[in-house]
């Protein structure tokens, strides 16, 4: 943040004590954004830790009194699929104005069925709206011509409701990510990095101008292939 960069920390909220949030009160993060992946005896169970539910009310209600701007986060997928509108109601009734589906991305076909089809997030992101008109709702790994639906262009029909997508995957192109450990990588749910912050003084800058950046941009123009699997 110091030297200019917009700064959201992506964490599970477990670990957070006063000192930092105070931290971040003052300006050092722009957003923390925060997991919740069900209702608590979902998001308990997804993450295989009793009480991790009750971790995030607290940290996300603690930063949000102190002014930070929070955001919540299912990742979206078969075991949780029926209660994204379940949490799309808590995160309403613990006052925050945000909340975003994350797509769960299947990388093999044994994955195929943890994943949600396109169709079904958005008939949830569809009912999400109806339902909280005051919460924005967005889903932010959504490259559009990744998105492959049955229905006729449903975004279209409904202008309002494209503004959920319009926040399209920047990976790579907008943003990076810095790792727990110092890895640097294009997006955090990826397995792939691309150098570590102390390799050297400008790190970050130059994995970005001759990694990152080069690599998004040549797989971006080929259109044909850039979806497939």
């Amino acid at each position: 943040s110091e030297v200019g960069l917009e700064t959201v920390l992506f964490t599970n909220g477990s670990l957070l004590d006063e000192e930092q949030i105070q931290m971040f009160a003052e300006g050092s993060v722009e957003t923390v954004l925060m997991s919740l992946h069900g209702p608590k005896r979902v998001h308990d169970e997804l993450v295989q830790r009793e009480g991790a539910f009750e971790k995030v009310k607290q940290s996300a209600q603690r930063l949000d009194k102190k002014g930070v701007n929070v955001v919540l986060e299912s990742l979206a997928s078969a075991p949780n699929a029926e209660t994204l509108q379940e949490t799309a109601d808590v995160v309403s009734d613990w006052g925050l104005e945000e909340y975003r589906i994350m797509p769960y991305i299947a990388t093999d076909l044994a994955e195929m069925d943890y994943a949600m089809s396109f169709d079904e997030i958005h008939d949830q992101v569809t009912a999400i709206r109806e339902d909280n008109p005051e919460l924005t709702v967005r889903v932010p790994c959504a490259p559009e011509p990744c998105l492959v639906t049955e229905k006729e262009a449903p975004l279209d029909s409904d202008p309002g409701l494209g503004e959920s997508y319009n926040n399209h995957c920047g990976a790579g192109l907008l943003w990076a990510s810095v790792s727990h450990d110092g890895h640097i990588r294009h997006c955090p749910h990826s397995g792939v990095y691309a150098g570590h912050i102390d390799d050297n003084d400008d790190m970050i800058k130059s994995v970005w101008n001759e990694t990152l950046t080069p690599k998004i941009k040549d797989i971006l123009s080929t259109p044909e292939e850039r979806c497939e699997g």
